[in-house]
């Protein structure tokens, strides 16, 4: 029997590996490896410990120290190509006419309701336009004063704005003269 320096120990036997039929030196909780197999072990006090892959004998597999796996978390792959510089201004509106921005009235039963109870008109306009350009524009072709403006884009991809006028200024008037009633 040949004991070496650094804690293990080797059997020199005619055909048996030298991971069989060891006896471990020293405290009762030392680890010792199998150099050709390289497998860990835990010593079990006066008992012989015997190589797990070999079918001789009882083996240790509960007092084997596991190696400590670390989960590794990847971030998925992002299209670099796509991405734009970052802290851009928004794009600039172009200024359109007045004829450009309003495309049609809507004269739908709840258009009527809203035309007569809370003074408002429903139109259909540009998709480019904001709710400035929308009172720009009405204020120009029909000489009224707009109150508020608000917007929507239907299911559909169309802009839909609801203009309000001021109370000085009553909506059958405005449609009439749009020739809508």
């Amino acid at each position: 029997m040949a004991m070496s320096l650094n804690n293990t120990i080797s059997v020199v036997n005619a055909g048996v590996p030298s991971c069989l039929n060891w006896r471990a030196p020293g405290p009762t909780s030392l680890l010792i490896s199998c150099p050709p197999c390289k497998v860990l072990t835990k010593d079990v006090g006066n008992k012989q410990v015997t190589h797990a892959s070999t079918a001789e004998g009882p083996t240790t597999t509960e007092n084997v120290k596991k190696p400590r796996k670390i989960p590794s978390i990847y971030q998925p792959k992002k299209r670099k190509g796509l991405q734009g510089p970052r802290n851009t201004p928004p794009p600039v509106t172009e200024a359109l006419d007045p004829f450009a921005v309003l495309k049609q009235q809507l004269i739908t039963e709840s258009a009527m309701k809203l035309m007569q109870y809370d003074n408002t008109l429903v139109f259909l306009v540009n998709r480019k336009a904001d709710k400035f350009m929308i009172r720009d524009a009405i204020q120009k072709m029909y000489e009224v004063r707009v109150e508020s403006v608000n917007t929507l884009i239907r299911p559909d991809g169309k802009k839909k704005a609801f203009i309000k006028l001021t109370k000085d200024y009553n909506v059958s008037d405005v449609a009439s003269r749009a020739g809508i009633i």
